[in-house]
This record gives structure tokens, C-alpha cells and sequence, in this order.
């Protein structure tokens, strides 16, 4: 079985982390909840190139990839993060998931107070903070 390869971005500005706020209904039910930028690595691309793609795709940003922090694997995907350095870019979906996005599929690209962490669900938490507390 190949195992879909994705990677995700953890950018921090103005201590503010930014986040894709999903809303999806499996089965009966409404998932909510947020996750990191990022997305699938397509044929002949880079880790790094496909994670700049996505958040330009995402959240309309340009970003540099500035660290690698390690891979987390499943059963079935394995997903690359990274710290990325905010370039430059206002805040607005303008890809895929922006033609994609419905009541049953939504997207929403948002800003976090970093101090409001604990209170989101989110994947990857330990290695966020570890990043803020790497930071300042």
C-alpha cells in the first residue's frame, strides 16, 4: 500500500499562529476543528516547494521554509512538518479548497492567539509550543 505523503507549516506571526479551521460532516456527525497548512506532495515536487504551493494556495501567503521538524506516520500517510518564516500575502483561501469549500466541507484560513492553544483541537500542540518557547 503506497502511503500518501503530505507535509504541513507551522508560521508564526505577530504571536499569532496561523491555522485552516475545518468543519466537515463523517457520517452523522459535524467534525470541528483546526489544522496546519499544508497539504499532498505532487509528482516531480519538493517537500518544501509543495508546503509553499499550499499556503499560497490556503491562505494566500508567501512563506520560506525555514526548518525541518520531523514526520509523524500512519497507517496510511506519512506528513513532513516544517517551520516556515512569513513572507508576505494577505489572508484569504484562494485554492482548491476555496472551490471545495461547502456546509459539509468548509474551510476557513485564521489567525490564533497563541496563548488560546489549549483551548483549540489541534494536531501537533507539543510541537508548536516547543516552537513559540523556541521563538519568543
Amino acid at each position: 500500500m503506497n502511503k500518501r505523503v503530505t507535509v504541513r507549516g507551522i508560521i508564526i506571526k505577530d504571536h499569532k499562529i496561523m491555522l485552516m479551521y475545518r468543519e466537515r460532516k463523517e457520517k452523522d456527525k459535524l467534525l470541528k476543528y483546526y489544522s496546519l497548512p499544508g497539504g499532498g506532495v505532487e509528482n516531480k515536487e519538493t517537500k518544501e516547494d509543495a508546503l509553499i504551493r499550499e499556503i499560497k494556495e490556503e491562505f494566500n501567503f508567501n512563506v520560506e521554509v525555514t526548518k525541518y521538524l520531523g514526520l509523524c506516520e500512519t497507517n496510511t500517510s506519512i506528513e513532513y512538518l516544517y517551520e516556515c518564516k512569513y513572507l508576505s500575502g494577505t489572508m484569504k483561501l484562494i485554492g482548491e479548497e476555496k472551490e471545495i469549500s461547502s456546509k459539509e466541507n468548509y474551510y476557513e484560513p485564521r489567525e490564533i492567539d497563541i496563548n488560546q492553544l489549549d483551548k483549540i483541537e489541534l494536531r501537533y500542540k507539543d510541537i508548536i509550543k516547543e516552537r513559540i518557547d523556541h521563538n519568543g
